[in-house]
């Protein structure tokens, strides 16, 4: 399976020399999904010929309101988070000088000048800082392929105290895009198995990878082989798949893909002399991404031995020590075959232990792995009441300050007693009531004492929901009880604060001040779905859902005591794709109401404010055929998984991460 990056995209907009000189950064510049950089261009013909934009600002600097503009309707007054603006209604109150210079922001204005393209394909431009921005291409298409550059000429207007309150400087930015008669997206080679085992050479095999994508969906395709002597073509093989006779100077093999201008290549599959022994494995392989050559660089390898009942009895990461070792993980199984009566720790194999190569079964992993730790009791150990009950009564951690001191943890199994835990009922308005005392014998009891002789007692009714946890030492007792609804549902937490202020007989209501201030308080509608929450000390949060169960709107106190809503956008795949701050003046029932309807989402009377965006690449899944181990056919298949691909976030410049998702 091929990892894909995540990338946190970071772009500077630098002046080209005849708009204006000597200019190297600019104030403002463009935020969209494509169309900023030359990696990513707006493609044309695949997308449209309207794409938006918005025009951000840079973290220092604030753009104040011109009450004598042509467009006054909406204002930018001050920043959000890192950058960018809010916005509010004329009506609302506009900012005093004064106010603005605490924020500690330049004081700026934008002002639209008209724009620059060298493949001369867009009929217009559309600039606003706070507004629509658009860049529309003429309806024609070229005879040939165009990369274009799109400078935006602007002028920032500084605002500063001094007797020349107002400087203006010309400044650029830069939108990118490419157009041809058939740009489709950009070109991927396909996936290969990262390594195949090989018995002996010579060996012949048919490779075959998953299909390639993008470009102008026609390609051409070659074969390279990596030997002592570097990347090589292999001639006269110009399909989709290779039947290749392996020799022993051969390395690596790849496919090289072409179309259009794009060229693109598969990871490299490794070739490896040695099965993995002749007990049952399975092998994970993850791909590296295309230009590793080194061994054991192209992939990562877990391997799982298992014994003759199906069980797994060893693990190895392959190459995963600092100095390139194998990292061996040994199964222990007691008499009933319960495997965490022994939790080993693993250790990295050293060759000259015993016999064998890299990667194959350890027969002495025991053994080896006590010489390693040089510490008998290199695993965490658990005891069972006996080989027919699951009950534990005692567990140790690793290591001598626990060993050799004696330290456990201890379970003891009773019931509870009389006048011992409260019985609590829901009420109907969400808050709860003290009925008493559970009887003697109603509830399970867990006694649990660690290390450090700390007492945590845990009670249990016959469904399995906690009714009450309990925690004593020194003297002291902290409770922290739950109440359920008749479905089971978790509707009430009560804190030990507010446990402490129980007595029976009491009734609590939602809006009480134990309320308030000690519970975590929950409410469901009639699908299960958890619609409002509230956390101690805080208002609460209401949620609405789509019908899939995925949270579409979202409202703190704080969002709606100024009629806004966190709304989420989805995907056909139900990816999240969007986070936005609407404006929206509806309470949670009316929106749920309309949702579960299925009519139209009420229309928002302003304009939405984008928090967060992502864009996902299609998920490759290296699917071996039979003969993976032993040379057989080699396919891939498109996954259910996703990849995150990208994600723009008003904030300032961010690290590059790498990241795969399952």
């Amino acid at each position: 399976m091929k990892t894909i990056f995540l990338f946190i995209y970071c772009f500077f907009y630098f002046s080209v020399s005849v708009y204006p000189a000597g200019n190297t950064f600019g104030v403002f510049y463009p935020e969209a999904s494509s169309g900023i950089s030359a990696t990513y261009p707006f493609l044309v013909d695949a997308s449209g010929l309207r794409f938006d934009f918005n025009v951000r600002v840079s973290d220092n600097y604030i753009v104040v309101p011109d009450v004598n503009g042509p467009d006054p309707g909406y204002e930018d007054l001050k920043p959000v988070g890192s950058i960018g603006t809010a916005r509010r209604l004329p009506s609302g109150p506009i900012l005093s000088i004064d106010t603005l210079v605490q924020i500690g922001k330049t004081r700026c204005r934008f002002r639209y000048n008209g724009f620059v393209d060298n493949g001369s394909q867009v009929e217009s431009l559309v600039c606003r800082y706070g507004g629509e921005s658009y860049v529309t291409f003429k309806p024609q298409k070229p005879s040939g392929v165009i990369d274009g550059v799109i400078a935006v000429r602007y002028t920032i207007i500084r605002i500063d105290g001094s007797a020349n309150p107002f400087q203006e400087e010309d400044q650029v930015m830069y939108l990118y895009y490419r157009r041809g008669t058939e740009i489709k997206d950009r070109l991927y080679g396909g996936t290969l198995p990262a390594i195949e085992w090989v018995g002996s050479y010579p060996f012949t095999c048919r490779i075959e990878p998953g299909p390639p994508s993008g470009g102008d969906g026609t390609y051409v395709y070659d074969w390279e082989v990596y030997t002592s002597s570097g990347w090589s073509v292999l001639p006269g093989i110009k399909t989709s798949f290779c039947d290749l006779r392996v020799s022993s100077d051969m390395q690596f093999v790849r496919r090289r893909v072409r179309s259009q201008n794009q060229v693109a290549y598969t990871n490299p599959m490794e070739f490896r002399l040695g099965l993995l022994s002749n007990r049952n494995y399975i092998a994970h392989v993850t791909s590296m991404p295309a230009g590793h050559q080194a061994s054991g660089t192209c992939y990562a390898a877990d391997i799982t031995y298992y014994d003759g009942l199906g069980r797994a009895e060893q693990l190895v990461n392959q190459y995963a020590s600092p100095a390139g070792g194998d990292i061996v993980t040994p199964v222990h199984y007691d008499n009933a075959g319960r495997s965490d009566s022994r939790t080993y720790l693993p250790y990295v194999r050293v060759l000259s232990w015993g016999p064998g190569t890299s990667s194959v079964y350890d027969p002495n992993a025991f053994s080896n792995q006590l010489r390693f730790h040089n510490f008998e009791s290199a695993y965490r150990s658990k005891t069972y009441e006996s080989l027919s009950s699951s009950r534990l009564l005692s567990e140790q951690q690793i290591g001598r300050i626990y060993v050799d001191a004696g330290k456990k943890i201890d379970y003891i199994y009773s019931v509870n007693g009389n006048q011992e835990v409260f019985r609590l009922k829901l009420t109907a308005d969400g808050g709860f009531q003290v009925n008493g005392y559970y009887p003697r014998g109603q509830l399970y009891k867990i006694s649990c004492r660690n290390e450090d002789s700390r007492l945590t007692e845990t009670f249990t009714n016959v469904s399995g929901e906690v009714i009450l946890v309990r925690q004593k030492f020194d003297g002291t007792q902290a409770d922290l009880y739950r109440v359920y609804d008749a479905a089971g549902r978790l509707c009430v937490v009560i804190s030990p604060e507010g446990s402490g202020k129980l007595s029976s007989g009491l009734t609590v209501a939602r809006t009480d001040v134990i309320a308030d201030r000690y519970c975590y308080l929950y409410t469901y509608d009639g699908l299960g779905r958890q619609v409002v929450k509230k956390m101690p000390g805080t208002g609460e949060i209401h949620y609405v859902y789509n019908s899939a169960g995925q949270v579409v709107m979202m409202q703190d106190a704080r969002l709606r005591s100024a009629l806004r809503w966190k709304k989420n956008v989805y995907d056909v795949y139900g990816r999240l794709t969007e986070e936005k701050m609407i404006t929206l003046a509806a309470y949670r029932p009316s929106l749920q109401a309309a949702l579960d309807a299925g009519t139209a989402a009420p229309t928002i009377p302003v304009a939405e404010t984008l928090l967060a965006s992502y864009r996902y690449d299609r998920n490759l899944v290296a699917s071996p055929g039979p003969g993976f181990s032993t040379g057989g056919p080699i396919s891939v298949k498109e996954g259910g998984g996703t990849r995150l691909r990208s994600e723009n976030k008003l904030s300032p410049v961010r690290d590059i991460s790498s990241v795969t998702s399952r």
